[in-house]
């Protein structure tokens, strides 16, 4: 397809892949993700601790935006609320990220300590296909010896959904629309009480919203 209606694809699917995310209000336990098997296989521990700080950035936006202290709590009124929601302009409004240096810093952070080459790489697109003048940087996943894409390997050894997704992210070059569409259908294979599964929701959201 067009590379343009790719992009708008992205953003309009990306809309109904959280639209439709409502999670289970039940304890949430931290300190997991350096407990979880698979990630020690790829990640060391300095790299984990880059990892938990994607995972905090996302859930502050969450708690932020909702005004609850407690992470779960957050996250099933975040959903609850975009689920009620009648139009595209107000979910634009609550995704929002209204702390840009918050975000920036992450961002840096995770490009001098070098994380950000192991899940990312930059790419670019120009930001009028009419005029094709004025380049614009998107980021994508680093589907070519990236870390995070080797650790999605290891889970699609036992989870055909994600090996599905990883395998349609190296063919298309980045997510596909269809795969968008897939992690909004079957949202329910994610526990969002583990950072894990938080960890890669919110790389996909981080993914997803990366234009500059």
């Amino acid at each position: 397809p067009d590379t343009s209606q790719v992009f708008a694809l992205k953003k309009i699917t990306s809309f109904f892949l959280i639209a439709t995310t409502i999670l289970s209000c039940t304890p949430y336990t931290k300190g997991e993700l350096i407990d979880n098997t698979t990630i020690v296989k790829v990640f060391n521990k300095e790299e984990i601790v880059s990892l938990e700080s994607i995972i905090t950035f996302f859930d502050k936006i969450i708690m932020e935006k909702t005004q609850l202290p407690k992470v779960n709590d957050a996250y099933c009124s975040y959903f609850e609320t975009i689920n009620k929601m009648e139009s595209f302009d107000e979910f634009e409004k609550l995704i929002h990220i209204e702390n840009k240096e918050s975000y920036r810093n992450l961002i840096t952070q995770l490009k001098e300590n070098g994380m950000y080459k192991k899940i990312w790489i930059d790419a670019y697109k120009y930001k009028s296909f009419v005029r094709k003048d004025t380049l614009k940087t998107y980021r994508r996943y680093k589907w070519e010896n990236g870390k995070y894409m080797n650790f999605l390997r290891l889970v699609g050894e036992k989870d055909t959904f994600i090996k599905d997704y990883r395998e349609s992210i190296i063919a298309c070059g980045d997510i596909c629309p269809t795969e968008i569409v897939s992690f909004m259908k079957f949202y329910k294979r994610f526990d969002f009480n583990k950072e894990i599964d938080r960890l890669m929701y919110a790389l996909h959201y981080l993914t997803l919203l990366s234009e500059e």
